[in-house]
This record gives structure tokens, sequence and C-alpha cells, in this order.
């Protein structure tokens, strides 16, 4: 057969082309006359159709076994909601009863059907507690705090709704979203800060964890436009005589920040609110659980960037 320089030659005369491939024709004539022949070209299929097989089998392993991170997690829990009130774990058909509870709930209701806003604030008291009150008592030990929040929101260059209420836990925050909080003009951004009060009342990290699942999994269905800051339960020394940190925020903290990455944004502020085995007592009430004044102005300066960067990612609202 002709070398690499004589069928550059025969491409460049007149009929060149043809005589190259009767060579090559030839050539193959001869191949397929050895005995041989078809026993190789089988052998070459089937050795070909192997590699491709355990090439494709491995890839299918690794994305079997690969961690799951962010938003894969919440797919594979799966938006499941509750359904009546009574199949919902009593501690939730409890607080829903009090009148004090049932009112603030209703409020948020008709703020959230009415209202439109480009940042919402979730979670227990110490999200309560930027806009001043207690389940909607103004509280002293919070006074100032509202204006702090204004200007945060301003300088955001937001408008700005609160919807946390004193003492709730993760499902109680599911239950009210379930049942009427849900804005009805998607938010931009949502700033999400629960669980402490899980785990004060003895429940576990884990139980903690898949409850928060169900619940950013609930918003991953139903608000998937909407970017989520979600900040990291806060240190808290309560009712621990020596003042150490209990280890059940930081243990929560590390499960969610698997959640980090799409449009859900972990933000872990642990670090400015801690010292040493304690909290950073100026920066808390004497119950070392909430925050003062000046802890909070720390904590909106801990997540305000990454909240920018969020509102500008997610800068698109719709009508649900």
């Amino acid at each position: 057969m002709a070398s690499p320089m004589e069928i550059a030659s025969l491409l460049q005369r007149p009929r060149g082309i043809q005589e190259w491939w009767n060579e090559v024709e030839e050539s193959m004539h001869f191949a397929r006359a050895r005995p041989d022949f078809q026993k190789n070209v089988q052998k070459l299929v089937t050795t070909a159709t192997f590699t491709v097989l355990v090439l494709f089998a491995g890839a299918l392993l690794l994305l079997r076994h690969a961690p799951l991170t962010g938003e894969q997690i919440l797919v594979k829990v799966g938006p499941e909601e509750y359904g009546p009130t009574e199949d919902w774990p009593p501690f939730v058909e409890e607080r829903i009863q009090r009148p004090d509870w049932s009112g603030r709930h209703q409020r948020l209701v008709q703020e959230a059907k009415n209202g439109e806003f480009d940042l919402l604030y979730l979670g227990d008291s110490i999200t309560e507690g930027w806009v001043g009150t207690s389940v909607d008592r103004p509280m002293e030990k919070y006074e100032g705090n509202k204006q702090t929040w204004d200007e945060l929101n301003r300088e955001l260059g937001v408008s700005a709704a609160d919807f946390g209420i004193a003492g709730d836990r993760v499902l109680h925050l599911l239950w009210r979203m379930q049942n009427g909080e849900l804005p009805a003009r998607t938010p931009k951004v949502l700033i999400l800060c629960i669980g402490v009060n899980d785990l004060g009342s003895g429940q576990s990290v884990d139980d903690t964890f898949e409850h928060m699942k169900r619940l950013l999994g609930f918003f991953e269905t139903r608000t998937p436009e909407m970017g989520i800051a979600l900040l990291s339960v806060l240190p808290s020394a309560y009712g621990v005589p020596t003042g150490a940190r209990h280890e059940g925020p930081g243990q929560l903290n590390k499960k969610l920040k698997k959640l980090d990455g799409g449009r859900i944004r972990f933000i872990d502020c642990t670090s400015v609110f801690s010292e040493g085995d304690g909290v950073k007592n100026e920066l808390f009430l004497p119950d070392f659980l909430h925050l003062n004044g000046d802890g909070y102005r720390r904590w909106a300066l801990c997540f305000k960037d990454d909240v920018r960067k969020l509102l500008k990612k997610h800068s698109r609202r719709r009508l649900r």
C-alpha cells in the first residue's frame, strides 16, 4: 500500500484520488481473503463493546455514590406537606391554638396576601427581634433594633418584611407557610434563621436537620426562583452556669452547610458571636440566647454582603 508521501503525490496528479482508492480496495480485498479476517473483526468488535459497557457502568457507579450537595439533598427528601392540623406533631397543634400566636399569624397572612417586598425575614424570636417585638408585643430589650433593621434594608436598597414569631420551631414555620403566610408575590430573597428552639426543646440535631430539609424542600417546589440566605443557628449559652456554649447549634450548622449550593447560600456567623468555649457576652442579652443592639448590628455586617449578591442574582419576582 502507498506511503503517506506517495498518497500526497497521487492526490496532486490528475486521477490521483482514483488510483489511491484502487490501492485501498486492493488492500482490503487481500485482508478479507485471509482466513482469520472475520475472526479478528469479531474480536475487535467484542473488545470495543465490552470497553464501552465498562466505562458506562463506572460512570453510573460514580454518580450513584457521589455525595449529595445543596439542592440535590432537597430533591431527594421531596417537598412533602403535612395534611390537616391533626396530622402534625402535637407541639405544632398546641402552639397554633394560642391566641397571641394565632393573632400574629393572621396578621402575617394578610401581609403575605397584600404586600409586596423584595426581602423576607423568616425565623423565631431572634428574627422577630429585628422589629422590636415578641409575638407582636413591643419589647424594651429590643428597643432600637427596628432602626437598625430599617437602615440595613435601605442600604440593601430593598423593601422588606419580617415574618419571625418568637418561640417558633422549624415545623411551626412550615405550618405557617402552608397555611397562608407564603407571599402571593414571591420575594427576591429569603433570609432564614431558625432551629435553636428545636434544640432547646430537646429535639435531636438529626431530627432538626430533617425538618429543615423539609422546610427548604417546600420552598424549592413552591418558590424555585427565590434566593435563600440560610443563616447559621447562633451560638448560645442559655441556662449554662459555666457560660460554655451549647454543642447543638455547632453540630446543626455543620449539617446545614451541606445545603449550600445553587440558590441556597449558607452564611456562617458563628465566629462573630463566639469566644473561647463561650459566647461574646457583650453581644448578647443577659440570657446569652438573644442578641442585644450591638449583636444585631454585628449580625447585619456578617450577612449583608452575601444577601446583596443574592439580591443581584435573583432580581425577578413572579405572582404565584
